[in-house]
């Protein structure tokens, strides 16, 4: 079973990611069509809120900061880090760490 909410409080649900992906996209296209979801867009959405596992709560102080090249040896730290870590505690804005649509 597949199932993620909706910041309306709706569930979208299926048996399998493909059934949960029609769900999602025929609640998105009834519901926010001023979003303009796709069936990419909701399926990036509901594998995004599966992958996501990183901790939600604030910190008090962020303590030491490493700064480090983008390079084909620390990917893999940075695809951990925006696909477990970076929005755990908002799924939309993790579907797609590269660029989401900006809606006024």
């Amino acid at each position: 079973m597949v199932q993620s909410g909706c910041f309306c409080g709706y569930v979208i649900e299926g048996p399998d990611m493909d059934a949960a992906v029609a769900d999602g996209v025929a609640h998105f296209g009834t519901e926010h069509p001023e979003y303009g979801l796709t069936e990419t867009s909701v399926r990036n959405y509901l594998e995004g809120d599966i992958r996501i596992n990183g901790p939600t709560e604030r910190l008090e102080t962020i303590g030491d900061i490493e700064i480090r090249p983008v390079s084909s040896e620390t990917r893999p730290d940075i695809i951990e880090f925006f696909d477990h870590r970076a929005f755990a505690d908002n799924v939309a804005w993790g579907m797609c760490y590269c660029m989401y649509h900006h809606i006024g």
